[in-house]
């Protein structure tokens, strides 16, 4: 949930030692002895200069759900890249580092924007990027996204009993709109994906559908998304959306790109008794409301089911709910290519090629007895079979190069 990267650059201190932001000047504490000190506009560097937004939190007291609030970016005392953030309004930086961030990936480090001047939706942090800074609201524990980053890359959670389909991968997470609204544009969105692809991301878990005006913009943006990012070897997961049974019911989907995929729910009989109490399951099945084309545009969907109702809600200790609907199949099938990729990665030639991961998935998926192939798509994922199928077909591939041309592909 970044609000957009930081590129500092060098501020200098008053005479009495304050430095300026905006109309206003900003003191820190003399406990904090940073080597160099910077700052930077987050958003209009005219009118916002070194201030960031946060959302939920009324800095001024004006009444509005967001504010913007002034900050520093230095190296702190330790060596390590700092934000200072005026949180109370004081003018100064607390000394006792109250107000004091560092990378959220090397120490984890938030703040707390309740001991400010308001309420806050959820802790403050900022990871460091290549010498740019980015600032970030963590996401609430209990949250629909949390869950699905539990289902990808959850590490021993639920009193250590519990793990997600990667445990070490590395997530990346964007919220589009800071006020909790969830309005953004096209451009926003698309911004959102190519920042993903640039930092080097493998596979994209999308738990919602999109609002579409049209089929031409739902295929505007699958033919974005190939082009983008499925080129460079994404991988790309969408939910097929909750509103079946039926023919139709994933009318809307043709945003899903050619080289993606589209996941249904796919439902055991052990999890349908003893997470939900139907009693009556007694094999496995694609859960009832897991969606079904054809699309408005004809394609078939989903491409393939995965798992569903993954136990991921939950705060803190060993306490879990189940999490389930397509949103969570849709993490579950990510954190499994993720995976995979990881395996390719250590043999194959970069990078992967989305179009053969998905041949790949889908040759190998395991169709689920007793269920139409519309309603299942190609069938259950099977990432190791598939792991074999993709270094078959690319080695396939680069014969076929080689008999055309008498030279090995670079």
């Amino acid at each position: 949930t970044g609000f957009g990267k930081v590129t500092p650059t060098t501020v200098a201190a008053a005479a009495d030692g304050s430095f300026p932001v905006g109309p206003a000047a900003l003191r820190l504490g003399s406990a904090i002895a940073p080597r160099a000190v910077t700052g930077a506009g987050v958003l209009d560097e005219a009118a916002q200069a070194r201030r960031v937004l946060v959302a939920g939190y009324d800095w001024n007291r004006s009444g509005a759900s967001a504010d913007v609030i002034p900050f520093l970016v230095g190296v702190n005392a330790e060596g390590q890249p700092a934000v200072w953030i005026d949180l109370d309004g004081s003018g100064t930086i607390d000394d006792r580092r109250r107000e004091e961030l560092t990378d959220f990936a090397a120490t984890g480090r938030t703040v707390d924007a309740t001991a400010g001047r308001g309420a806050a939706r959820a802790p403050l942090a900022v990871t460091v990027t290549d010498g740019a800074v980015q600032f970030h609201t963590l996401a609430q524990s209990s949250s629909h996204g949390s869950s699905c980053a539990t289902i990808v890359a959850g590490d021993g959670f639920a009193g250590g009993k519990l793990s997600g389909m990667a445990p070490k991968a590395k997530l990346l997470s964007y919220l589009l709109d800071p006020s909790g609204q969830d309005v953004y544009t096209m451009a926003e969105l698309m911004q959102m994906f190519l920042d993903a692809r640039d930092r080097g991301v493998d596979a994209i878990s999308i738990s919602y559908g999109f609002a579409r005006g049209s089929l031409s913009s739902a295929r505007f943006l699958a033919d974005f998304l190939d082009e983008e990012l499925a080129s460079r070897g994404v991988v790309l997961g969408f939910a097929v959306g909750n509103s079946g049974p039926g023919l139709f019911s994933a009318a809307p989907e043709d945003y899903v790109p050619h080289h993606g995929f589209s996941v249904g729910a796919h439902v055991t009989p052990i999890l349908a008794r003893n997470v939900y109490g139907w009693a009556g399951a007694f094999e496995e099945n694609v859960v009832n409301f897991s969606s079904v084309g054809p699309t408005d545009g004809g394609r078939a969907a989903p491409d393939l089911v995965s798992p569903f109702m993954n136990l991921a809600r939950g705060r803190t200790g060993s306490r879990v709910s189940p999490f389930g609907g397509t949103s969570s199949a849709t993490p579950a099938f990510v954190g499994s290519v993720a995976a995979l990729v990881s395996a390719l990665k250590a043999s194959e030639p970069a990078p992967l090629s989305a179009r053969l991961l998905k041949v790949a998935l889908q040759q190998t998926a395991r169709p689920v007895p007793s269920v139409a192939g519309l309603v299942q798509g190609s069938g259950l994922v099977n990432v190791a079979a598939a792991y074999d199928a993709y270094k078959r077909l690319a080695e396939e591939e680069r014969a076929a190069a080689r008999d055309a041309t008498g030279r090995t592909p670079a």
